[in-house]
């Protein structure tokens, strides 16, 4: 019998040892103080040296066996037997986690190794285990040093204490930044797979399902989802509900009960599909396009994406519309639901700095990174009208990014600290589009009152 074999070799380990030094050196510093002042230098020297790099060793031996655990629980789930090359005990071995399985489907396998290998990286949704730890710690060892140089005779008592303080606040911080070390290595390889032909990103499965079920805004999210699904959009059990581009089903997990029954899902991208349905994230799942929807028309009651539409490219969330308006019922919704604000640096800003570029010969929309925001640079009167001039003259797809440009500039770009959150401005942009496409706005989350928004929503409406 064949066997599929694949390796995930952890060479950013290696990062992270070198990374651990300052914190070996921090935890040997802190212990040369607690340790008794009737000892010698040299003695203290060396037993600080050896426990400072030894409690190093421990974090860098916890981080790398939790990395391992992640990979070897999602492999075992989906069938590999698992086997570790290498001693984590070693802070420059580089482990080797080899898979095995009786070989199927080839292209099966490769989407199972897939998943295997995105399942290591966490999102740095540690708990945290001294949430005020290090702030009491800081303070106390300020004060410590303060005493010292008003009482030096204190020496005995407060240098001790001033190294207790010094390790606990190390201590309180090593885990964060050791994540942040993993995450910064492994960005690129384990925390998003772009299938080819899928046009969008797909991130880390269960990573995102922890996130979302298991973080204190996780029940807020199941609650908010609940009431915007059945009281503002009103569908009631027995719906029929399509959701498009349901990614790893993780809407599925905390949908009302009584719109299960009703629920079909469509996701393009095979990794997302097949987590799915390995994981029982669905109950009617199809592997299809958006914009090739093979069911009857006014077959739903709903079509319903979260973390979708604001996705897809502007010519798929076209052919979506065109769908949606052949298989939804008369005064069928269209819901837009967000929980995740969009990165900055996305196609939004580029949309509309090309628009801004043709009105006015210059860009808009500058991006701040640090706080995932848009900030909008100031025009005067004469430009704000011909911005609206402009956005009025627009055709096509490109018209709802100018009219969003132009509509954020009359209503004054700092009155509501709204206009810069990414998330808000694809809604509003979504707003447009599905205007255009001649739906009917129900509601949404833009109101004042309803601020501030956890999870963004649109609700349209076919015409009746």
């Amino acid at each position: 019998m064949k066997t599929f074999i694949f390796r995930i070799r952890e060479e950013w380990t290696v990062k992270l040892a070198l990374a651990a030094v300052p914190f070996a050196l921090a935890y040997s510093a802190s212990a040369y103080w607690i340790l008794p002042l009737k000892l010698g230098s040299a003695p203290k020297a060396w037993l600080a040296f050896v426990f400072g790099f030894g409690l190093a060793g421990v974090f860098l031996f916890r981080q790398k066996r939790a990395h391992l655990r992640r990979h070897i629980a999602e492999a075992r789930f989906l069938g590999f037997r698992c086997a570790v090359k290498g001693r984590l005990w070693n802070p420059l071995s580089m482990p080797e986690l080899t898979l095995e399985k009786e070989a199927g489907d080839p292209g099966r396998d490769r989407l199972l190794g897939d998943l295997v290998r995105m399942s290591g990286l966490n999102y740095g949704v540690r708990a945290d285990p001294l949430p005020r730890g290090s702030d009491i710690a800081a303070l106390a060892a300020a004060a410590a040093v303060f005493l010292l140089r008003a009482f030096p005779g204190l020496a005995f008592a407060l240098l001790p204490f001033f190294g207790l303080m010094a390790l606990l606040f190390t201590l309180s911080k090593t885990e964060y930044f050791f994540d942040w070390v993993e995450y910064k290595c492994l960005n690129g390889e384990y925390s998003c797979f772009q299938t080819p032909g899928a046009g969008y990103i797909q991130w880390n499965f269960l990573a995102l399902e922890h996130q979302r079920l298991t973080r204190k805004a996780g029940a807020l999210l199941k609650t908010e989802v609940g009431e915007i699904l059945t009281g503002k959009a009103a569908l009631a059990g027995g719906a029929a509900v399509l959701e498009v581009g349901s990614g790893g089903g993780f809407l599925w997990k905390i949908l009302p009960g009584e719109l299960k029954p009703g629920w079909t899902q469509v996701e393009k991208d095979p990794h997302a599909a097949l987590y799915s349905e390995l994981h029982g994230n669905g109950r009617r799942l199809f592997s299809l396009d958006v914009k090739d929807l093979p069911f009857a028309d006014g077959s739903f009651d709903a079509i319903v994406g979260l973390e979708c539409f604001d996705s897809l490219s502007p010519a798929d969330l076209a052919g979506l519309l065109e769908q949606a308006k052949r298989l939804l019922r008369p005064g069928g919704k269209l819901v837009h639901l967000k929980d995740f604000p969009d990165w900055p640096g996305g196609p939004i800003a580029e949309k509309l700095n090309l628009f801004s570029v043709r009105a006015l010969n210059k860009k808009l929309v500058a991006i701040n990174r640090r706080d995932h925001c848009f900030k909008f640079r100031e025009i005067t009167c004469v430009e704000l009208a011909a911005l609206r001039a402009a956005a009025e003259k627009e055709q096509g797809a490109e018209k709802a990014y100018a009219r969003v440009l132009a509509a954020l500039y009359r209503a004054g770009i700092e009155a509501d600290d709204r206009h810069q959150v990414p998330m808000l401005v694809s809604l509003r942009i979504l707003k447009e589009l599905m205007v255009s496409a001649g739906f009917e706005i129900v509601t949404d989350c833009l109101a004042p009152e309803n601020k501030p928004v956890r999870t963004a929503y649109l609700i349209a409406q076919k015409p009746v």
